[in-house]
């Protein structure tokens, strides 16, 4: 089954809705080790990035977001 992966890259796109890329993908599952992988890499960044996986008819199946993790700054 096709999926559709939107790519939000800031939490105002996130919040109104409006992806900054959109991909269709084969399956669901494939969908989703993609987007595990790009937020693993990106995890203790100071950046945003989250995923929405939805169905061609447009259900949303999965929602990925993930904050950026704020450091102590140790003087």
């Amino acid at each position: 089954m096709k999926t559709i992966l939107k790519l939000y890259k800031n939490q105002h796109n996130y919040s109104l809705d409006f992806p900054d890329e959109v991909e269709i993908v084969e399956s669901c599952t494939k969908a989703l080790k993609k987007a595990k992988s790009n937020i693993s890499k990106l995890r203790k960044t100071d950046l945003f990035i989250a995923y929405q996986i939805e169905s061609t008819s447009g259900d949303l199946l999965y929602k990925l977001p993930i904050y950026p993790v704020k450091r102590l700054v140790q003087i």
